[in-house]
């Protein structure tokens, strides 16, 4: 397949994926500023407690809908990069057929299992609200596969406008159900169905429009390719959400809601290789970005990230403080435990974009294991002993191994150095902030 954009010469094709870049982060900081304040309208409504509870919801929904998966929204997200609308009704099909088997799967879980869960989790009694949050694993699965089907088509401006339009649902829902209704943590999971809901009912016209069929082969191909994205994807939720999760068994609702709002407020940092990786993907698959251009974005993501970290050191506790309120302040000591590691974890992030787009997914695989033994094994250590500061030591050093241990396996990859992919040169970045300025002002196209 060749994209309809040419790709000039390398310095060219870094400011094309720049600016489209620029558009995905425009539109997640968008997305994620009405997020920030969805999530603080909600806090201050439930306070510490009830934000706990909900943390812990959305963490049981998450892991779940990750487990019974099975690696498939990066599937669509290769094999939508790889063909594009050749295969987009198999791959819608195959969606929905998976979509119905996990939602009959997840329920039966839940009302099976739904009522010890919450025993275990010290929240007894609230087994109802298991089965309601249980609705947000085929939702979050269907928002996830289907913009990654839009995204693998480079059919950009349809997933931003989803994604904005998504967070705007979640707030007003919240705005009625949690604030207006008093509805508290019942309102709050209806209002994260709705922000999935909303995106995936914005993108079915597009995705509809040739049609939806079956294909054994595109099943199996996606299955296949699944299963080797699926561990890997496992672990790297194992070390970012099993700290939360382990929170649960060992710590009230209210550190439990303290943590999640430090974990909101030091992820805002990922905006950057998340905008930069969904661009650069398709561009790989295909063949389009030689590893001299994947090196040079890999050192621009690093500064960038470097740049975030340090704002968000300088602005956290503020936003903390004075967004969430002075009950969320014990948050603002483990949000910059976070924040090193978070670094390198954005480095990380991006390298596991690049191997996947490669058809190397085992690979970062691997480097996900890595991580999650780190992770896991200091969060069994000290959370125990140390709670909220424990858990936040645990992924700190877990997420700075993920992000060397990949810039490493990139470097012998591509035989270079890891500290030469780590930190743009100021000539180097200077250029691609010419370069950027000059194609949003329209100059600049390749």
């Amino acid at each position: 397949m060749t994209f309809e954009d040419p790709v000039g010469d390398e310095t060219q094709t870094v400011g094309a994926i720049g600016g489209r870049a620029v558009g995905v982060f425009g539109a997640s900081a968008l997305a994620l500023a009405i997020g920030f304040i969805t999530s603080v309208v909600t806090a201050r409504a439930l306070g510490p407690e009830g934000q706990g509870l909900l943390a812990t919801l959305r963490t049981d929904a998450s892991v779940l809908m990750s487990v019974l998966a099975v690696g498939a929204p990066a599937a669509v997200y290769y094999y939508a990069s790889l063909s594009g609308e050749r295969t987009r009704p198999a791959l819608v099909g195959f969606t929905v057929l998976h979509a119905t088997l996990l939602t009959a799967v997840a329920f039966a879980l839940v009302t099976l299992a739904g009522g010890a869960i919450a025993d275990s989790q010290g929240v007894s009694g609230e087994q109802d609200l298991y089965l309601l949050a249980v609705v947000l694993v085929p939702a979050m699965y269907l928002e996830y596969a289907h913009l990654n089907i839009l995204r693998g088509e480079r059919l950009f401006s349809r997933a931003n406008l989803l994604l904005v339009a998504g967070r705007i649902a979640g707030l007003v829902v919240t705005g009625v159900l949690v604030v207006a209704l008093d509805q508290g943590v019942e309102g709050a999971l209806v209002a994260a169905v709705a922000i999935s809901a909303v995106q995936v009912a914005g993108g079915l016209p597009v995705l509809l429009a040739r049609g939806v069929q079956l294909s054994r082969e595109v099943l199996h191909r996606c299955l296949s390719f699944g299963a080797r994205a699926q561990l890997g994807q496992l672990l790297r939720m194992a070390s970012q959400r099993f700290d939360l999760l382990l929170l649960t068994f060992f710590a009230s609702s209210s550190v439990v809601g303290f943590y999640a709002v430090a974990q909101v407020v030091a992820e805002l940092v990922l905006l950057v290789p998340a905008a930069i990786g969904w661009i650069l993907s398709p561009y790989v698959t295909a063949g389009g970005a030689s590893p001299e251009l994947t090196q040079r974005l890999l050192r621009i993501n690093g500064t960038l990230t470097l740049i975030a970290t340090a704002g968000i050191g300088a602005v956290g506790p503020l936003i903390v403080g004075f967004g969430y309120g002075d009950a969320f302040r014990p948050a603002i000591v483990p949000l910059l435990i976070l924040l090193p590691g978070i670094w390198g974890f954005a480095s990380g992030e991006l390298v596991s974009f690049v191997l996947a787009a490669r058809g190397r997914p085992g690979t970062a695989s691997w480097l996900a294991g890595y991580q999650a033994a780190a992770t896991v094994g200091l969060d069994l250590a000290l959370i125990p002993l140390w709670g909220l500061e424990g858990a936040a030591v645990a992924s700190a050093i877990g997420y700075g191994t993920f992000g060397l241990l990949s810039l490493a396996v990139v470097g012998r990859l591509d035989q270079v150095r890891p500290s030469r992919i780590l930190i743009a040169s100021r000539g180097e970045l200077r250029e691609y902030l010419s370069l950027l300025r000059a194609r949003l002002s329209g100059r600049g196209k390749a």
